[in-house]
C-alpha cells in the first residue's frame, strides 16, 4: 500500500501503517459479515502478490447487486493480468449469484482507475472519503451487465472459470 498510493495518501498516514492496523482493517471492515463473503488471492511463488474482495453491495444500489470491496495487486506486479484474473473470479462468483450487476469505488486521483475504464466500466458518480485526515474524491465505477466487462479485453475467456 505503501508504493500504490505514494504521492496520494498523506505520509504520515503511508508511514504509520502497520501490520497491526492492516489486521485490524481486515478485521473490521473486509471480513465483518455486512461487508464481504469472498476474497480471492493471487499467489506466485507461494507469496500473495494481489488479492480482491467482493460481496453484496454495501450501498444497497437497486442498480448494482455486487461490489468489488477492494483489489490490491502489488506495483511489481501489475500490469501483469493478476487484475484480470481476479476481476475474472470476482465476476464468476457473482454470475453463480445470480447477480448480473456491479460496483467498484477507486481513488480519483489513483492511476489505476483506468483499468475499470478498460474494462468497460461506466463512471456512474463521484462522493467524498476522509483518510488519514485528508479529504479525497472516490470514482464509483458500475457495470449494469456483467457480460460486458471483458467485452474487449478478453473476449470469450469472461465465461470461462479461471
Amino acid at each position: 500500500m505503501r508504493t500504490t498510493y505514494q504521492g496520494i495518501y498523506p505520509v504520515e498516514f503511508l508511514s504509520g501503517l502497520s501490520y497491526e492496523h492492516s489486521r485490524r482493517r481486515w478485521e473490521t471492515v473486509y471480513l465483518s459479515p455486512k461487508s464481504c463473503d469472498v476474497t480471492f488471492v493471487a499467489e506466485e511463488s507461494s507469496k500473495i502478490v494481489g488479492f480482491m474482495i467482493c460481496g453484496d453491495d454495501r450501498d444497497n444500489d437497486p442498480t448494482y447487486k455486487g461490489e468489488v470491496i477492494g483489489i490490491y495487486v502489488l506495483q511489481s506486479k501489475q500490469r501483469q493480468g493478476i487484475g484480470k484474473q481476479l476481476m475474472l473470479a470476482t465476476v464468476n462468483e457473482f454470475r453463480n449469484r445470480g447477480f448480473d450487476s456491479m460496483i467498484v469505488w477507486v481513488l480519483a486521483d489513483n492511476p489505476a482507475r483506468h483499468f475499470y475504464e478498460h474494462l468497460e466500466g461506466e463512471h456512474i458518480q463521484t462522493r467524498d472519503t476522509t483518510v488519514g485526515g485528508k479529504r479525497f474524491q472516490e470514482c464509483g465505477y458500475g457495470w449494469k451487465n456483467l457480460d460486458t466487462i471483458f467485452k474487449n479485453s478478453m473476449g470469450d475467456n469472461a465465461r470461462s472459470n479461471p
